[in-house]
């Protein structure tokens, strides 16, 4: 791989200039301008303390917390809207280091910046007038209102280290009794970030078995639970979890 110059992000083959009108950039969906915001605010910052942008190159873990996924990160870059390398910065190093990955594949280190063409299109989407508000939406008098009861939503599933323990609420989920590496770095990792929809593959790099240690732990995550509440799924590069359609989670 070769090393990320610290220097303006380089141009890619696609080029977003026709998201900029504003009839395509109101069709961007809110989580992107939200994300565009965020690394907008970033070269803003790199810009008026004279730095390079990757200094302040926002981390993936930041843009998944923006609910993003890796197909919108993906199009994003493809789109050369944000341009994206591996952070290896070592030790006590006075800067930043980066590297380019050798395909679209989102590392676990991976950060972002917007290229020339982005920050552009970031400026015009924060121009754009937000988008209403429910109490911003007449009422309609003529229309008898309902007051629908919403239950809570379901607690986040806990995960208890120290009992070797997944839990949602009081119920106990799955249980170790004899420690297992794969399964509870998985669970740990999910509990760290408090429990999001997704996560990296959290195994140390196996090389070409990497893909199928990763499945195997989620197929065992999946087995033997003491209430079957949660189920684990993988897109081969990260784990996914979701409430079992037929649990019932709510106590």
């Amino acid at each position: 791989m070769d090393a990320l110059s610290m220097a303006a992000p380089s141009s890619r083959s696609l080029v977003a200039d026709e998201l900029i009108s504003p009839a395509s950039a109101a069709r961007i969906p809110a989580r992107i301008k939200k994300a565009l915001a965020a690394l907008l605010q970033a070269h803003d910052y790199a810009q008026d303390l004279q730095a390079c942008p990757w200094e302040f190159a926002i981390e993936i873990a930041t843009l998944r917390a923006l609910k993003l996924s890796n197909s919108d990160l993906r199009w994003l870059v493809a789109r050369d809207i944000v341009d994206h390398g591996v952070e290896v910065t070592v030790g006590d190093s006075r800067q930043r280091s980066f590297q380019h990955p050798e395909r679209l594949r989102l590392a676990r280190k991976a950060c972002f910046v917007l290229t020339e063409t982005g920050v552009p299109l970031a400026r015009r989407l924060q121009r754009l007038p937000a988008e209403p508000e429910a109490a911003d939406v007449p009422e309609r008098h003529d229309l008898p209102s309902l007051v629908v009861a919403t239950p809570p939503p379901p607690q986040s599933p806990t995960w208890d280290r120290d009992r070797h323990e997944l839990r949602v609420g009081r119920r106990v989920v799955k249980q170790f009794k004899i420690p297992n590496v794969c399964q509870e770095s998985i669970l740990a990792v999910f509990e760290e970030m408090r429990w999001p929809e997704r996560i990296d593959d959290p195994l140390p790099d196996e090389g070409a078995g990497r893909p199928l240690q990763l499945q195997q732990a989620i197929d065992a995550l999946n087995r033997h639970q003491k209430h079957a509440l949660i189920e684990f799924c993988g897109d081969g590069e990260g784990v996914r979890w979701m409430y079992h359609a037929a649990s019932e989670v709510a106590e």
